[in-house]
């Protein structure tokens, strides 16, 4: 009894009320602490939302604005003021980053030639974005700019994706019979054909590659079908009179042959092929003068063959190559026997190369060539007759003194 006592009286004795004043300090810190905290966060949330606000304005404020520049770009391009049009798309662009207005963009470069500038923008397009107006929009951008390899690539990517694109399909085609691979061609529209045969454009491309691999039944077989269809144009008339013409059948390759000059009068393959054939079915006259217009037709342009070879001359004439230069100046007098610049430039080479005797021999030429008495000779031509004369007697005096005689 009295242990018990002496422990309790040891206890400490703590009433509410003093274990609230033993921790008042700390529990007010506490709640200033939380106060604040619940302070700063309703100022953030405050901001947050006064800011999201403002941006959902902003945006909405670009995108008006974008959409009104876009309304202006496109009345513009469509009363084909492209120039006027890129300007609105532009500012679209920059207002607001979307794919239709950089499509817009690249379109409108493309309208005005500026092929470089339309990739460029066609190149922004994430490839998983592409449509199939994208890639047939790549697809003629490279070939206009003569990107083979590049069109071949985007060409088969459409057809993988889109099998019944027909006029992709028979552009490859006849890329690839342009380069004379005839087996690509046939491939590339085999697909096509197994589903529909009577494409016209598909029709004439493997007809093409048939009498390319010298299958002429099978071309044949083609072309007369795409005169069934109605196909009257001059390359099909003919083809399909070649055709004929390689099976021997010759009255009715002349008859295609006919069809198909009415059709491309002037076509020199055309009236040669004429020509010929009707010699070899009893049209001897006729034949003869269809080669004839052919011939005609085939001769090169003088006026450019001549300024070629004098390009050549002058070029090695500035490298020292003197007889290969003047090579190139006696194929000018081929083609004008009375070029009296081409006589005067051999003359003057050949006594670079001191070679007397024949810058003798040409520059008499020129002098004889020249009359004076023509009120057409140049101030150009009368200063080289001159010249030309001053030579001649200069080289008689050298020969005097050389051999004691003139020559």
């Amino acid at each position: 009894m009295v242990f018990r006592r002496r422990f309790q009286d040891k206890q400490p004795v703590l009433s509410h009320q003093t274990g609230l004043d033993s921790y008042n300090p700390l529990i007010q810190e506490i709640m200033k602490t939380n106060i604040l905290f619940l302070m700063t966060v309703l100022l953030c949330s405050h901001t947050l939302a006064a800011q999201s606000t403002n941006n959902d304005t902003d945006v909405i404020q670009s995108y008006k604005l974008s959409a009104e520049y876009y309304q202006k770009g496109d009345s513009l391009e469509k009363n084909f003021d492209y120039y006027g049009a890129l300007r609105w798309y532009k500012k679209s662009l920059e207002t607001d980053y979307r794919l239709l207005y950089i499509r817009k963009i690249a379109q409108c470069y493309m309208k005005r030639g500026q092929y470089g500038l339309s990739k460029l923008f066609l190149n922004k397009i994430p490839a998983d974005s592409l449509t199939q107006m994208d890639l047939r929009f790549k697809y003629n951008l490279h070939k206009q700019m003569s990107e083979r390899d590049s069109m071949l690539l985007v060409g088969k990517r459409i057809i993988d994706e889109y099998p019944f694109d027909s006029e992709i399909i028979a552009s490859l085609a006849s890329a690839y019979n342009i380069q004379e691979q005839p087996d690509s061609a046939l491939s590339v529209t085999e697909k096509y054909v197994s589903n529909d045969s009577t494409n016209v454009f598909i029709n004439r491309q493997r007809a093409f590659s048939f009498y390319l691999k010298n299958e002429y039944e099978k071309a044949l077989s083609l072309y007369r079908k795409l005169l069934f269809s109605q196909d009257n144009s001059g390359e099909t008339y003919y083809y399909t009179g070649v055709c004929y013409a390689k099976i021997d059948s010759l009255n009715q390759a002349y008859d295609n042959l006919v069809k198909a000059n009415q059709k491309k009068r002037g076509n020199p393959y055309i009236l040669s092929q004429l020509g010929l054939i009707g010699i070899k079915i009893g049209f001897k006259d006729e034949g003869i003068k269809y080669i004839q217009k052919a011939i005609t037709l085939l001769q090169p342009d003088t006026t450019l063959m001549f300024s070629l070879n004098e390009a050549v001359s002058d070029a090695y004439f500035s490298r020292h190559k003197y007889r290969e230069s003047i090579c190139y100046l006696n194929r000018c007098l081929e083609i004008v026997p009375s070029s009296l610049f081409s006589i005067y430039k051999i003359a003057r080479i050949y006594g670079i190369l001191k070679d007397t005797k024949k810058e003798k021999l040409y520059y008499q030429r020129f002098v004889n060539s020249v009359d004076l008495s023509d009120n057409g000779v140049t101030e150009v031509i009368k200063r080289l007759y001159k010249e030309a004369q001053n030579r001649l007697q200069a080289i008689k005096e050298e020969e005097f003194f050389k051999y004691g005689v003139p020559k």
